[in-house]
């Protein structure tokens, strides 16, 4: 029974925090300033596109986009470095699908807002250039911070003084569920170990696998 009101109330808060995101999302609309800057990549149609969107659909309201936003989703600023368009297509497309129970709502998105979106937060994107990383860090207890910090785990997970999010795993007592044996297997395949989880393979190297171990089991 403990469990179960527990669960209750883990759901009774995020919904409350949703509906306080979403009225200080009317009450604040954030300003269209507040974009990054378009790349040559870009089409800088598409990202005055997806500021719009951003604006309209209240974007902000659980996310962090740039510098402002609420917490109860994902921080958004290195999505595209943790998922590919393809992916973020199919989640926006239909979010229960993907991830049950999720608070994540449908919108009826047609194929060029996807588009200009998915563009419009590329803006945000700070390349992880993991090598480099180690070469300057090292490969211990360092070169993990430095990789968690570049990958923004915090963006979900609560790490030390990151508060991350309430849905996903706390990184702070991670050595107190799981072995570093195990951490290392799940950072190389996340999907090898439990088939169907939202955790992305982040393609890490043996070398970025271990200086984030190390880091995490310190």
């Amino acid at each position: 029974m403990s469990v179960r009101l527990n669960n209750n109330l883990s759901g009774a808060w995020m919904f409350a925090a949703l509906i306080v995101s979403l009225v200080a999302a009317w009450a604040h609309p954030v300003p269209a300033q507040e974009t990054g800057t378009p790349t040559a990549q870009s089409d800088s149609a598409m990202v005055e596109r997806g500021v719009e969107i951003v604006e309209q659909r209240f974007c902000r309201a659980c996310h962090v986009i740039g510098s402002e936003g609420m917490t109860v989703g994902p921080d958004l600023n290195q999505v595209t470095v943790r998922r590919d368009a393809d992916w973020l297509r199919r989640w926006l497309a239909s979010p229960p699908t993907m991830k049950p129970g999720t608070l994540m709502p449908i919108y009826p998105w047609t194929e060029d807002e996807l588009d200009a979106i998915i563009v419009y937060l590329g803006q945000f994107r700070t390349p992880v250039e993991g090598a480099a990383i180690l070469a300057e860090h090292g490969t211990g207890m360092e070169g993990g911070l430095a990789l968690v910090e570049a990958y923004q785990c915090w963006a979900c997970h609560a790490v030390n003084d990151q508060l991350g999010r309430p849905i996903y795993p706390d990184l702070t007592t991670l050595k107190e569920r799981r072995t570093p044996e195990w951490e290392t297997d799940w950072l190389a395949d996340p999907q090898a170990l439990i088939p169907g989880t939202f955790m992305p393979n982040f393609q890490l190297s043996g070398d970025e696998i271990q200086a984030i171990t190390e880091y995490l089991y310190r």
